[in-house]
């Protein structure tokens, strides 16, 4: 995940980062989870044992 590039839009010098990420149960990890936050990226991570993959 750290190394996912922002995109950046020479003209205007802004930023552009991901607002939302979908993800699967393998990165179901409380440590990831708090990291995304951290960047004010929303999470929608599949939980294990939880949610049914049949999704």
């Amino acid at each position: 995940m750290e190394g996912h590039r922002t995109r950046h839009d020479p003209h205007s010098g802004w930023y552009f980062k991901p607002r939302r990420l979908h993800a699967d149960k393998a990165y179901d990890r409380a440590d990831l989870r708090r990291w995304l936050r951290g960047k004010r990226i929303g999470v929608r991570i599949a939980r294990k044992g939880i949610e049914s993959g049949e999704r």
